[in-house]
């Protein structure tokens, strides 16, 4: 995402690139923003008492959000609400639907001003964030994972038709090779990962097929397939492979902090205690799950932590330690001093 202006903390003039921008761009809008952006409006004519449409017209409309959607193929973000503004032909307060993709340029308007969630998301969303394919393989079943910020997606999962046949195998472990490299063109790196000698197998038959891919292919144990498999590859080996995926810091980040937790370091958990440390100046770093950030406490809290110098990290729940976390109240923090006999 390119950000083309920014005015006066309220606006801003934003290019959507890639499907990621809208992920993000759906995380930024809110009821009662404002989006204006180019778009094609339904013209009728009356006709013996009957609207008949007639065709579409491009035009620039600004739009009060209500609601906001994806399409189904997934490649549209579809903000709905009453219009705002737009020509002298076009009833203002009339309904509009504007259809946002790659290639759109958009200007948000938040008349409240843009909170730290969203101004966190849109820095992030200025990021080059890599994608990677995680593929977990055992002799019965390869699962085949996207990671990228927008968390941890299965895309398919392959089971082997004779898993107890070693005959077999082979022609299971082909199928498993041919379908990684159909895929793999799409990913910045990839990962096959396994619990015994599967992973082994599918490597080798993708060096005979294409051994200029082995470049960007990491191979490593995991103890299962499926999803546990691909969330257990994310930690075991996200400082090797996925340095650069914002999915995998926050898994670093969240793996840290419940060491932390667990042998009594300088951590804290649960709305009351991470607000006591944030009035003793105690904060180091905030740790929000993003669904909290709705709340204007907690978004208060936030700001607290910068003004005094700290920093605040928003977490998805989209993969298992985000959601983990979530669960334990979603607000925690790593702090400068102890303050448990404050």
């Amino acid at each position: 995402m390119k950000v083309l202006k920014f005015e006066k903390e309220k606006v801003a003039k934003l290019k959507i690139e890639t499907l990621t921008d809208l992920w993000h761009l759906s995380r930024i809008l809110e009821p009662e923003d404002f989006v204006k952006s180019k778009t094609l409006r339904n013209i009728f004519i009356e006709r013996n008492g009957q609207k008949i449409k007639v065709g579409r017209k491009p035009m620039t409309l600004k739009i009060s959000v209500e609601h906001v959607e994806y399409s189904k193929d997934g490649k549209t973000l579809r903000v709905h609400g009453k219009i705002v503004e737009g020509p002298e032909d076009v009833k203002l307060g009339s309904y509009h639907t504007i259809e946002i993709s790659p290639g759109s340029v958009v200007e948000v308007e938040k008349p409240n001003g843009w909170k730290i969630s969203h101004l966190q998301r849109l820095k992030l969303a200025q990021q080059k964030q890599d994608s990677y394919l995680i593929v977990a393989v055992d002799y019965s079943t390869a699962t085949f994972a996207k990671v990228d910020p927008a968390g941890v997606k299965i895309l398919e999962e392959i089971n082997n038709p004779h898993p107890i046949s070693e005959d077999k195998n082979e022609e299971f472990y082909k199928h498993v090779a041919k379908r990684f490299l159909e895929l793999v063109d799409y990913f910045e790196k990839a990962m096959i990962v396994g619990p015994g000698f599967a992973k082994d197998h599918v490597m080798k038959i993708i060096n005979s097929l294409n051994p200029s891919i082995a470049k960007k292919v990491f191979v490593g144990f995991v103890s299962s397939v499926h999803l546990p498999g691909v969330n257990e590859a994310l930690k075991r080996y996200s400082e090797i492979l996925l340095k650069k995926s914002r999915t995998a810091e926050e898994v670093q980040l969240l793996d840290e902090f419940f060491k932390q937790l667990s042998k009594g370091g300088l951590v804290a958990y649960g709305l009351k205690e991470v607000k006591k440390a944030v009035d003793l100046g105690a904060v180091k770093t905030l740790i929000i799950s993003e669904d909290l950030m709705k709340d204007d406490a907690i978004e208060e809290l936030a700001r607290k932590v910068e003004e005094m110098g700290g920093n605040v990290e928003i977490i998805s729940a989209t993969h298992e330690e985000g959601e983990k976390f979530r669960r334990i109240g979603g607000v925690g923090a790593f702090l400068r001093f102890d303050t448990s006999d404050v």
